[in-house]
């Protein structure tokens, strides 16, 4: 198989386009893992303000002990260095707030730990807005949490790239302020010279064309 081609030297990588959990089953059994690694991680490469960032681990390992998360943080910071160029990637451990007082107890330990890491650009913690602006190279968290980030980024892009071909073609669309069953509670539109866009915030639930 693929796994035995890399085995033995004839393929680099593999390129699989099956289940997730399968491939890193085979990753283990047939390759083994790299030493100094107890787990692997999933990997996520997400665009960001300044190019690209890893954020790790996105699904393999729902339960972490900080250790995992200290090796999740190096093979991040090595694919960063050796795959997306970046000479001194700045790793970010994803948690609820920049101080190192925030977060769960995973968080806190990891935090220490992390700090005591020679050779490892360690920024202390980061948000989940900073996921995408670019303010750390390498983004650690645990499967649990990594996954649920990913997939409220991925559904982000997906609303709003509906949004905006919405618009494009239908434009915009000025609803009541306020209204109820047939009637509009406080007798006022929205200004046709200010169209609300569907985005904005407000408690309707048809669109009144003008």
């Amino acid at each position: 198989g693929a796994g035995d081609l890399v085995k033995e030297g004839e393929a680099q990588a593999i390129v699989s386009a099956g289940n997730t959990g399968a491939v890193m089953a085979t990753g283990l059994i047939v390759l083994g893992p790299v030493t100094g690694v107890e787990r692997p991680a999933i990997a996520a490469q997400v665009p960001t303000l300044g190019g690209y960032a890893i954020l790790l681990d996105v699904g393999a390992n729902v339960d972490c002990k900080p250790r995992h998360l200290v090796q999740f943080a190096i093979m991040g910071s090595v694919y960063a260095r050796r795959i997306l160029g970046k000479p001194n990637p700045r790793v970010g451990l994803l948690s609820i707030g920049e101080e190192e007082t925030k977060g769960n107890e995973l968080t806190k330990e990891t935090f220490r730990a992390l700090e005591e890491v020679r050779g490892l650009h360690f920024i202390g913690n980061v948000e989940g807005v900073d996921v995408f602006n670019g303010k750390a190279d390498v983004v650690v968290c645990d499967g649990f949490t990594g996954n649920v980030a990913l997939k409220i980024g991925e559904s982000a892009a997906e609303t709003m790239f509906t949004l905006f071909t919405i618009i494009s073609y239908l434009g915009w669309y000025t609803p009541a302020k306020r209204w109820s069953s047939r009637w509009v509670s406080d007798g006022e539109f929205a200004s046709p010279r200010r169209p609300l866009m569907p985005t904005e915030p407000c408690r309707v639930a048809a669109g009144i064309p003008y």
